[in-house]
C-alpha cells in the first residue's frame, strides 16, 4: 500500500509540473513517471487515468477556468473592474495576443491530456488482466481524448461546425513516441468532430456505469455525445443520447440546488474533485463567486475613514453580521441585473443572487413602487453577487458539477423542438421549469417561440457552467452587452471592434476563438504565421 500511494503521489506532482518546452505536441512527455512503472499491471494504469484526470481538472485548464471563462465571454456575467488580480479580464475583455498565457494554458493542458491518453491506449493493450476492466479503463481514455478534442475545437477552431466544417480546427494528434509527431497541420472543424465521434464511439462500447461521478461512466459518455451532436447540430442524436445520460438521475430539490453545487448529488452525471491538499484553493470555483448570504448594511454607507463613499465594500457591513466567512477568495466574478430578472420571484433560483438589507432584516427596495429588491453589489459597482458555487468546508473543497442531469433535459428540449416535435420538447423543457418554479403548469409555446423559450431556460439553468460562449458560438449570435451596459465595464473598440458592447456573430467577425499560441506555430514545422487564426493576424 505504501509503495502504490507513492505512485499515486508521484503521479500527481508530476502531472503539474510546469514545463517550458515549446513542443507542445511531444510524444514523450517528461511529465510522467517511466511505462514499466505505470504499465507493469491494471492497478499501474489506472494510476495513470487518475493522473489523466488531474490533468482534465487542473484549474488552469478545464477545471475552473474552463467552466468560468465562458461565461465571463458572454453576457450574463462578468469580472469586477478592480480588485479583480488581473485573472479573467483577458477573457471578458476579447483582448488575447498570440503569446497571451491564458489560450497557451488550455492548449497546453488539453494536449497534455491527449498525449497521456494516446500513451495510456497504447500500452494497455499489452497488460494482462480482467477484460472488462481494461475495456472500461480504455472507454475512460477515449472519452477524456474526444473531451479535449471537443473543447480544443470549440475554443481554438476558428468556424463553428454549424457554420462552416470545412473551416480551420486544431491539430489531431494521436500517435505515441514520434519524434515527429508534432509537425503537424491543423485539420478542419469537421475533421476534428469526425475523430471525437470516433473516440466518443470507441467509449461507448467499452463504458459501464459506476457509482462514482469522478469518472466518466456510460452515463458520462453518453452525456458528452449529447453536447457534442447539439454542438453540431445533430439533432436526432443529441435527443437519443441527452435522454441515455439523464437516464436513473432524479433532480435535486431546492435545499440541495442551493447549497452550492459542492457534493456529488443525485443529478451529478459527472463531477470534479477538488481538494485543498493538492489543489490551489484560491484558483478553484468558489474562490471566485460569493459563498456568504443576504448583505446587512449599516444605516449609512461608509468609507475606511467613516464618511460615505458611495462604493458598497466591507465598511458598509453591518458590524453585528460580519465574520470570518463572509468573503472567501478572489470574489471577482459577477452577474447582470438583466440575469437576475430573468428569473420569476416564485423561482426559487433567484435565491442564488443575495440580497440587500437593513439592520432591521428588512430588504433594501431599488424601486419601492413596483416591489423590486436592491440585489447584493460587493467592493465595486460592477454587477452583481451570486452564490452558485460554494466550499463543501473549506474554500476550494468539494465535488464540483462539470455535467448534471438538467442539462440533458434541455439538450433533449432544445433538439426535439428544432426537429419539430413540440410535445417531447415541452415535456422536456417542464420538467426543469417545474422543478426551479412550482407556480409552473403547463408549456404553451410551439416552433420558434418554443426554441427561444428553451435557449432562455439554459441560459437561467446554465449560468457560469461553462456554456454561454459556446452558445452564441454554435447559434451563431451576437455577443451583445447593450442591456447590461449598466453592469458592463467592457470597450470593444479597444479590440478594433465599431461598437462598444457589441461583439458581432462569429461568421462575420471571426472573433469567438483564441489565438493558436504563437510558440505552437514557431515550434511546429506544419504551421506558419498564416495558420494563426484571422482575428489575431
Amino acid at each position: 500500500m505504501k509503495n502504490l500511494l507513492g505512485i499515486i503521489i508521484l503521479m500527481l506532482m508530476v502531472v503539474f509540473t510546469s514545463s517550458c518546452s515549446e513542443d507542445f505536441l511531444e510524444q514523450t512527455p517528461s511529465d510522467r513517471p517511466s511505462e514499466d512503472v505505470l504499465f507493469a499491471s491494471l492497478e499501474g494504469a489506472k494510476i495513470h487515468l487518475i493522473g489523466i484526470y488531474s490533468l482534465q481538472n487542473y484549474y488552469y485548464g478545464e477545471g475552473t477556468r474552463g467552466i468560468i471563462a465562458p461565461d465571463v465571454m458572454g453576457d450574463d456575467a462578468l469580472v469586477v473592474s478592480s480588485r479583480n488580480y488581473s485573472r479573467y479580464i483577458y477573457f471578458y475583455n476579447y483582448s488575447f495576443t498570440v503569446n497571451s498565457s491564458r489560450p497557451w494554458n488550455f492548449w497546453r493542458y488539453s494536449y497534455r491530456t491527449i498525449s497521456n491518453c494516446n500513451l495510456f491506449l497504447e500500452q494497455i493493450q499489452n497488460i494482462e488482466g480482467d477484460e472488462a476492466v481494461k475495456s472500461d479503463l480504455m472507454a475512460q481514455a477515449y472519452a477524456l481524448r474526444a473531451f479535449s478534442y471537443f473543447n480544443l475545437v470549440r475554443w481554438f477552431g476558428e468556424t463553428a461546425y454549424t457554420d462552416d466544417p470545412n473551416g480551420r480546427g486544431i491539430i489531431i494528434n494521436n500517435t505515441v513516441n514520434n519524434l515527429d509527431g508534432y509537425n503537424l497541420p491543423r485539420s478542419t472543424v469537421g475533421e476534428v468532430y469526425a475523430q471525437i465521434i470516433a473516440d466518443l464511439n470507441a467509449a461507448e462500447q467499452g463504458a459501464v456505469g459506476s457509482d462514482y461521478k469522478g469518472f466518466v461512466d456510460a452515463s458520462g459518455v453518453a452525456a458528452i455525445q449529447a453536447r457534442v451532436y447539439l454542438t453540431m447540430g445533430d439533432w436526432a442524436n443529441a435527443s437519443k443520447y441527452a435522454k441515455k445520460a439523464y437516464e436513473g438521475f432524479t433532480l435535486i430539490d431546492e435545499a440541495t440546488y442551493l447549497s452550492g453545487f459542492s457534493d456529488v448529488s443525485s443529478e451529478d452525471i459527472w463531477s470534479q474533485k477538488f481538494d485543498d491538499s493538492d489543489t490551489n484553493i484560491y484558483l478553484s470555483i468558489p474562490s471566485f463567486t460569493y459563498t456568504s448570504d443576504d448583505i446587512t448594511y449599516d444605516e449609512d454607507w461608509n468609507g475606511p475613514d467613516g464618511e460615505p463613499d458611495g462604493v458598497i465594500d466591507y465598511y458598509d457591513v453591518y458590524i453585528g453580521k460580519r465574520g470570518a466567512e463572509f468573503v472567501f477568495g478572489y470574489n471577482s466574478i459577477r452577474v447582470t441585473r438583466e440575469l437576475i430578472d430573468l428569473f420569476e420571484d416564485t423561482d426559487f433560483r433567484k435565491k442564488m443572487f443575495p440580497i440587500n438589507l437593513d439592520p432591521a432584516g428588512n430588504p433594501i427596495m431599488l424601486d419601492p413602487a413596483n416591489g423590486i429588491v436592491s440585489h447584493a453589489r460587493y467592493t465595486t459597482a460592477d454587477g452583481h453577487l451570486t452564490t452558485k458555487w460554494k466550499s463543501r468546508t473549506d474554500l476550494g473543497t468539494g465535488d464540483f458539477s462539470r455535467i448534471r442531469a438538467s442539462e440533458m433535459y434541455l439538450i433533449e428540449a432544445e433538439a426535439e423542438a428544432r426537429l419539430g416535435n413540440d410535445g417531447p420538447a415541452q415535456a422536456a423543457l417542464l420538467t426543469i421549469q417545474q422543478r426551479a418554479d412550482a407556480t409552473v403548469t403547463s408549456v404553451p409555446e410551439t416552433g420558434q417561440a418554443l426554441i427561444d423559450k428553451i435557449l432562455l431556460e439554459r441560459r437561467k439553468e446554465l449560468f457560469l457552467e461553462g456554456h454561454r460562449f459556446f452558445d452564441l458560438k454554435r447559434l451563431d449570435m451576437d455577443l451583445d452587452r447593450t442591456a447590461s451596459a449598466d453592469d458592463h465595464w467592457s470597450d470593444f473598440t479597444d479590440i478594433g471592434l465599431a461598437d462598444p458592447n457589441i461583439v458581432p456573430k462569429n461568421s462575420v467577425s471571426q472573433r469567438f476563438c483564441l489565438p493558436i499560441p504563437q510558440d505552437e506555430i514557431d515550434s511546429n514545422e506544419a504551421l506558419t504565421d498564416q495558420d494563426q487564426n484571422s482575428a489575431f493576424r
